[in-house]
């Protein structure tokens, strides 16, 4: 199991199973004059360009798998947050309009998902709208709203895991029942609480920061929670970061001495 958390003006959270089934390109989708075109450069023009690299299995769903090669599971980082940042520049070199870089963003974010799920990451956080968007042209913050409304709708059921949580979590309850450790009328909510894979009291602050487009700031992104973060410029676009440009930060992160303040 692992969360996800997505900031827009305020923070809203998911939660993805590991072996989430994702939907294909959105084929009603109200603003077709947007879609991204299926001719366009990229590793993500459409969804099914996702399950391709995630590997998914026949029926759609994908499994943890093993790392690539040169990643090493220990130094896997817990959190993983990111920046989502490019999108409209993307679009411009391509002579669109900001909304068709917004749509391959979020075509992008479900890649990202499925990687992290697939490598073990047990927390994404992804930085997606700030307050200061809202003063972009109220077309383009239209756009974004309905489609990420849209990519909720369709994906929401896929993010939600609640059914199978609370299936484990009684499970893991009645062990300690069996074994002694507590007592029946020792089940209480926060109990069944600390057993879910979804609860919101254990998130690490992240590990690791990477932030696309080549700007080199946080933008007041996480300021408290990346006191001690190892942070990742790189100058791919949004809709151009996939699975080569995420194992290239892993690698990196996985190079450094993570001291926290202390002498080693």
């Amino acid at each position: 199991m692992m969360k996800i958390t997505t900031l827009l003006s305020r923070a809203a959270a998911l939660s993805l199973n590991r072996s989430t089934k994702l939907s294909s390109y959105y084929p009603n989708h109200t603003h077709k004059q947007y879609l991204l075109p299926n001719n366009l450069l990229g590793p993500t023009s459409c969804f099914w360009a996702h399950h391709s690299t995630t590997s998914a299995n026949a029926d759609g769903n994908f499994q943890k798998s093993p790392l690539p090669a040169n990643l090493q599971q220990e130094l896997m980082p817990r959190h993983v947050a990111l920046t989502l940042d490019g999108n409209s520049r993307w679009a411009t070199k391509r002579g669109h309009g900001p909304e068709v870089g917004h749509d391959a963003g979020l075509t992008t974010l479900v890649e990202v998902i499925g990687l992290c799920a697939k490598w073990g990451i047990q927390v994404a956080t992804f930085f997606m709208f700030s307050p200061e968007i809202w003063r972009r042209p109220k077309q383009e913050v239209d756009f974004l709203m309905l489609r990420f409304k849209k990519l909720l709708e369709d994906e929401l059921e896929n993010f939600n895991s609640g059914k199978k949580d609370i299936v484990q979590a009684c499970q893991n309850i009645s062990k300690k029942v069996r074994n002694g450790v507590i007592e029946p009328n020792e089940v209480t909510e926060n109990v069944i609480e600390r057993e879910l894979e979804t609860k919101v009291t254990s998130i690490p602050s992240p590990d690791l920061l990477i932030r696309t487009s080549g700007e080199l700031r946080i933008s007041n992104f996480l300021l408290w929670q990346l006191a001690y973060s190892e942070l990742y410029f790189c100058q791919t676009f949004w809709p151009d970061f996939g699975e080569s440009q995420f194992i290239e930060a892993l690698q990196c992160f996985q190079k450094r001495g993570r001291r926290f303040g202390k002498r080693i």
